[in-house]
């Protein structure tokens, strides 16, 4: 009987990644079982005292499934290519709290069973209801968030980014981004979309949720 496998990020609420990991089964959820519960074995102590951090305020981790594949060597593959593109604390490259970087993680060359280069890339968004962002054919749309910068005063809106998982040896082609508010009915306006991120803007009095639109990307403007 063939394994699903799949590859995960554990977010805080604001968005920001703070772990990746591959497993199957229920492993996705064993890393906060076992930060406020102790059950099973988890020696990553810095990832369980964000979790615990992240309860201890009555908020919660976020989970997202990136991939799913009964291919183990190419979730190997997706897990290290966050990893990397993502940056850890510890090696003072980004947020995540991962001690090792995944297998095949401390090469930026082509596997050697041939398998694509994978990157995570961030690129820059404007606040409207629907714009057109280049990126390579295949991208995986992972998290978006504001880029936090004290100059922005509370009544201004900051940089959006985008984080997506590309090839870049793909060619490029438009993804359509659409935002939308709590009261709009995105499903009765596109016929086929995939949900990105939700943000929260002006100390949460303007909620936008971001969407990648399919349908009618000819249209784009």
């Amino acid at each position: 009987m063939s394994i699903l496998y799949y590859v995960y990020v554990l977010k805080k609420p604001d968005g920001v990644p703070f772990y990746v990991g591959k497993g199957q089964g229920n492993r996705l959820f064993a890393h906060e079982k076992f930060a406020m519960e102790g059950i099973g074995e988890d020696y990553n102590t810095a990832k369980a005292a964000m979790i615990k951090d992240i309860k201890s305020r009555g908020e919660h981790v976020l989970y997202e499934v990136v991939m799913t594949t009964y291919n183990e060597d190419e979730a190997f593959r997706q897990e290290a290519a966050l990893i990397l593109g993502f940056g850890t604390t510890a090696l003072g490259t980004g947020p995540l709290t991962n001690i090792k970087p995944g297998r095949n993680g401390n090469s930026q060359k082509t596997d050697d069973d041939g398998g694509p280069k994978l990157k995570v890339r961030q690129y820059s968004l404007a606040i409207r209801d629907r714009q057109t962002v280049r990126m390579p054919a295949g991208a995986h749309l992972l998290s978006i968030q504001p880029l936090k910068d004290r100059a922005w005063g509370i009544d201004k809106f900051p940089q959006i980014l985008l984080w997506a998982l590309v090839n870049d040896k793909q060619p490029e082609e438009d993804f359509i981004i659409a935002m939308r508010e709590n009261d709009v009915d995105v499903h009765s306006q596109y016929d086929n979309v995939s949900y990105v991120g939700t943000l929260q803007l002006n100390i949460g009095k303007v909620i936008l949720h971001v969407f990648h639109e399919y349908q009618d990307q000819e249209a784009a403007q």
